[in-house]
Parts: C-alpha cells; sequence; structure tokens
C-alpha cells in the first residue's frame, strides 16, 4: 500500500495485466481505467 502511494507501481502493473483486466470485464466492472486502452510500458 504504501509503495503504491509513493510511485504508483502496484496501480500501473495491474492496469497492464491483461488477466486482472479481462476477469473484472468479466466480473461486470466498465469505466474508469478499463474503458482506456493499457498505459505502455516504459522504455529503457
Amino acid at each position: 500500500m504504501i509503495e503504491n502511494y509513493r510511485s504508483g507501481l502496484i496501480w500501473k502493473l495491474m492496469q497492464r495485466n491483461p488477466h486482472i483486466r479481462r476477469g473484472l470485464e468479466r466480473a461486470g466492472f466498465t469505466g474508469g481505467w478499463l474503458a482506456q486502452p493499457p498505459p505502455q510500458q516504459p522504455s529503457s
């Protein structure tokens, strides 16, 4: 929770994970960040 508050890393990882996105959509969740394309991974 602290890391997510500090950098948002956990939230960003969750938004990029196709399995989590698909599961939330199948459970009936819509809108918010699910309505947007997944964020791109930062280039190294």
